[in-house]
């Protein structure tokens, strides 16, 4: 679609990625999954490990195995299977109608019609094929919903930039940031991790990655933004001017969501003085990184 934004929203988990999200599907003119992540993109068995295993790390063998993976999570996993307590239904959600004869059409570049072994597949030639799937699949649905964007959440598409662009180079990928310290407490009460000092580490594995792909955040810098989930409800004139640059001409409208500060900050009440000081110490380095008082 001529002048489509494709937004990819990512995060740490716990920061605020389905909020911001549920604020973008409550725009007009953007289309989205609601409370539904894009399982096929980046997660196991998905569109990146059908590329490490069709082209950036290729044997037949690995090759054939992904193409039948794949097939498999886009036929049943996001078709029949319920995830997070309900049910993808994703030939239902994407596509416009049209949803299997899309992905028939991707999958029969990576096969010869008599022979069963993979192809192998140049990385150029994968990414204008897999790039154009995915495209077809939102817009398109986009177009039946009668609205112009699409967008997509996955936490950790944050931390796959470089694939997301080479997908898709002009997508816009918004990093929704959280003080950490309230990553860890959540990540803690819904059974993500046991302890405090297990929480510390998973948040110090995700940035560790993150902060790896400095040099193409900086060359992407008109397509990527990074914002607080603390400034949307407390500092929002700043936010709208963070998203204007990358969204230009999509307007946001904030008040859809009743952003209340102690909903933001309200973590904090669930740390006991030395709690806080362990966190706050394991985590002076992120802290600081996203600009977060420590004290």
């Amino acid at each position: 679609m001529k002048n489509c934004k494709r937004i990819f929203i990512g995060g740490t988990g716990r920061s605020g990625t389905s909020v911001f999200n549920k604020l973008l599907l409550g725009q007009k003119d953007i289309f989205g999954l609601d409370k539904k992540e894009g399982k096929f993109l980046i997660s196991p068995r998905g569109l990146l490990d059908l590329y490490v295993n069709c082209s950036a790390s290729y044997s037949p063998a690995r090759a054939s195995m992904a193409v039948n993976d794949f097939r498999n999570l886009m036929t049943r996993t996001v078709c029949t299977s319920k995830v997070y307590g309900y049910p993808y239904k994703f030939d239902e959600l994407l596509g416009g109608g049209r949803y299997f004869e899309y992905l028939e059409s991707f999958l029969s570049n990576f096969k010869n019609d008599t022979e069963s072994v993979a192809l192998y597949l140049k990385e150029d030639y994968f990414f204008s094929i897999a790039g154009q799937y995915v495209d077809d699949l939102f817009s398109s649905a986009a177009r039946e919903s009668e609205k112009h964007h699409w967008v997509e959440k996955t936490p950790h598409n944050i931390l796959q930039v470089d694939f997301l662009w080479k997908l898709i180079p002009d997508a816009v990928i918004i990093n929704i940031q959280r003080d950490p310290r309230a990553v860890v407490k959540s990540i803690l009460n819904i059974g993500w991790v046991s302890s405090l000092s297990e929480g510390c580490q998973y948040y110090k594995q995700v940035f560790s990655k993150f902060r790896t792909q400095s040099d193409i955040l900086n060359s992407k810098a008109n397509f990527y933004s990074l914002v607080r989930l603390e400034d949307i409800a407390l500092e929002r004139e700043m936010v709208k001017i963070a998203l204007e640059r990358v969204l230009g001409d999509i307007s946001i409208d904030f008040d859809i969501i009743d952003w209340k500060k102690d909903s933001i900050e309200g973590w904090k009440k669930g740390f006991t003085q030395s709690e806080f000081r362990f966190v706050s110490d394991e985590l002076e380095e992120e802290i600081a990184f996203f600009g977060y008082d420590p004290s």
